[in-house]
Formats: structure tokens, C-alpha cells, sequence
């Protein structure tokens, strides 16, 4: 079996949720959900958030601090967004309310 196949939790297994994978998913879709915000927000501010260059270069490096601005707001607790999923994934895990 493929080693990403033999990670995925199938409902015949027991075992409970990893904590700490399901921190790192939910910190990853913080900084997602965040990188998204913020790339809006430079695409609809008059000028972009670094002035009016519009090359190729200065969108290229707006985005990149846009994601490693997301991903270490995440990794400090950022909106709160990957304590509430986890908090929520860990809880429906243990009532047994996951599809799956």
C-alpha cells in the first residue's frame, strides 16, 4: 500500500486523531486562508499595498511575503482560525461525527 494511503484513517480503524498532524493541517490552512486575504487585499488597494509597479518581479515578491507573512502569522496563533478547527476535527472525532 502507498505510504500516503497507509496514513489516511479508514473507519474500521480505532485509532484516535494525531494532535499534532491535525495542528500542522489546521496552521496550514490558516496561512492559506490568510494568504488569500491579503492577496486580495493587495489586488483591490488603488496602487497595491507597494506602490504602482505593476512587473512582473514586483508581483512575484508581493506574493511571496504575502505567504510567508500568512505562514508565520499561523504558526503564532494568527485569527485563531487552526485552534477552532482543531478544536472542532478533535471533538467530532471523538463523538464519532466524521465522515469519512
Amino acid at each position: 500500500m502507498p505510504q500516503a494511503a497507509a496514513d489516511i484513517d479508514t473507519p474500521t480503524t480505532n485509532k484516535k486523531p494525531d494532535k499534532a498532524k491535525l495542528e500542522k493541517a489546521a496552521k496550514q490552512f490558516e496561512a492559506l486562508v490568510l494568504t488569500k486575504m491579503l492577496q486580495s487585499a493587495r489586488e483591490n488597494t488603488p496602487g497595491g499595498l507597494m506602490g504602482d509597479s505593476k512587473d512582473q518581479a514586483s508581483s512575484t515578491i508581493s506574493g511571496m511575503a504575502e505567504e510567508h507573512f500568512a505562514q508565520a502569522l499561523a504558526a503564532q496563533g494568527g485569527l485563531g482560525l487552526a485552534r477552532m478547527v482543531t478544536k472542532g476535527l478533535i471533538a467530532a472525532e471523538s463523538n464519532g461525527k466524521t465522515n469519512r
